[in-house]
């Protein structure tokens, strides 16, 4: 991802338990970029999949 693109966002957010180097990236980018935080994370436990399917 370009990291420029972040200048433009209020917030990132963080879908799931793996964080990759590029993702790390990022995320040390926005935290430069912005003073505030604006950083947030969304996990789901395993045992859910199976509570959500139809």
């Amino acid at each position: 991802m370009n990291k420029k693109l972040l200048d433009f966002c209020d917030e990132l957010w963080i879908f799931g338990e793996e964080i990759t180097e590029g993702m790390k990236e990022e995320i040390e980018y926005f935290r430069k970029i912005k003073e505030d935080g604006g950083i947030r994370r969304l996990t789901v436990p395993d045992n859910y999949a199976n509570v959500a399917r139809f």
